[in-house]
């Protein structure tokens, strides 16, 4: 069986102008990886409790000790020590991508933007993200295990009580009644309910947070959203260290499959392909 960890980033709400992308990252881990890579992070965690922990602190990081992206780039929380070490804050985000590069996983991330998706009159940015999602979740499964003897279950972050149950309410009718989009298929290897956490104690989540955070700066960057911005100097070099973790259909179609913009064919550099080797 295979985990899907599933967190977004940016804001769901089409009238919210101040944030133009959404997007909904998945980690996909195979039960067999799933205990080495829960050791794997505690040991993460570790190290950037000692980049960033205070004189006095005890020396095991607390258990509300989160790698939570945001937070880390804003330097608030247990960041906050960071203050003006601009070299630390590197530290910590290299540290922390060079840990995704090693891990067995697979990327899939979908990238709505807001401003073409209201002119496309489409509706439900949440919806239709993960409409999209769980279509390339069950693609995947499928390529590994055409006889369907494999099954994907998606493990996402508690956001409330009414958004946590729309969302099993959503996903149970993908299932039972197809999602009528893309491949217009019934994603039959996805688990019918989702398991929903507190991303503090659920490690793979923190991670799915960390991917879906560099995806939308990324992606700000090449749809010019966010000009100027001190994230804009690295976020190539870090999305190199992960770009091959990208699922890629067929071994190597990757537009569409692990990385999906929406809605299709709408103005977009270039260059955002590039850091993806061998991209198609």
């Amino acid at each position: 069986m295979y985990f899907a960890y599933a967190d977004e980033s940016g804001n769901k709400d089409i009238n919210n102008k101040q944030n133009k992308l959404y997007v909904l990252t998945a980690l996909i881990i195979h039960e067999q990886y799933w205990n080495w890579i829960h050791q794997e992070i505690k040991n993460l965690k570790r190290k950037i409790w000692d980049l960033v922990r205070n004189k006095g602190l005890q020396k095991d990081p607390p258990g509300d000790f989160e790698l939570h992206m945001k937070e880390i780039s804003r330097k608030e929380g247990y960041y906050k020590s960071i203050g003006d070490d601009d070299d630390k804050l590197r530290s910590i985000w290299r540290e922390i991508y060079s840990f995704l590069s090693k891990l067995f996983i697979k990327i899939v991330s979908i990238v709505v933007h807001k401003e073409h998706f209201m002119k496309g009159n489409y509706v439900g940015v949440a919806n239709w993200a993960f409409k999209l999602l769980i279509e390339r979740l069950n693609r995947y499964v499928m390529d590994n295990h055409p006889k369907k003897d494999q099954h994907i279950m998606i493990v996402m972050d508690s956001v409330d009580p009414e958004f946590d149950e729309q969302k099993r309410h959503e996903i149970e009718s993908f299932i039972k009644y197809g999602t009528g989009q893309g491949w217009d298929e019934f994603p039959e290897q996805v688990i019918e309910t989702p398991f929903i956490v507190d991303s503090i104690i659920h490690n793979g989540v923190q991670l799915a947070d960390i991917v879906a955070y560099l995806v939308r700066r990324y992606a700000m960057k090449y749809f010019g959203l966010s000009p100027g911005a001190f994230f804009n100097d690295y976020c190539d070099d870090l999305m190199t260290l992960i770009e091959d973790k990208f699922y890629r259909h067929d071994g190597y179609t990757l537009k569409g499959y692990g990385m999906m913009i929406f809605p299709r064919n709408i103005p977009l550099d270039d260059q955002f392909w590039k850091v993806f080797y061998g991209y198609k």
